[in-house]
């Protein structure tokens, strides 16, 4: 019984470092990607898309994004008002 929850703690211990280490990545990388545009597209020749597209694009990224847990729904709906109003 002793090893069993050694076990269990051992378990709970590594799942709580992975979120913790997830949560960094997060807010060191991925919202700072999400809030500004990235280097990459502003070398890249602007190609005329059309807004509702780009908006959609962005809206399944962010939804993958909060499926995976890296957005709370919190997040997810501020940023989703933020482009729904872009159209």
């Amino acid at each position: 019984m002793v090893v069993i929850a050694a076990l269990l703690f051992v378990l709970v211990v590594g799942l709580a470092a992975a979120l913790a280490g997830a949560t960094v990545y997060y807010v060191r990388v991925l919202r700072p990607r999400l809030a500004a545009p990235s280097a990459m597209s502003e070398a890249q020749p602007r190609v005329e898309r059309d807004p509702v597209d780009a908006v959609v694009e962005e809206l399944n990224v962010l939804a993958r994004l909060r499926e995976q847990g890296v957005l709370t729904a919190r997040e997810f709906s501020t940023k989703k008002g933020e482009l729904l109003q872009r159209i």
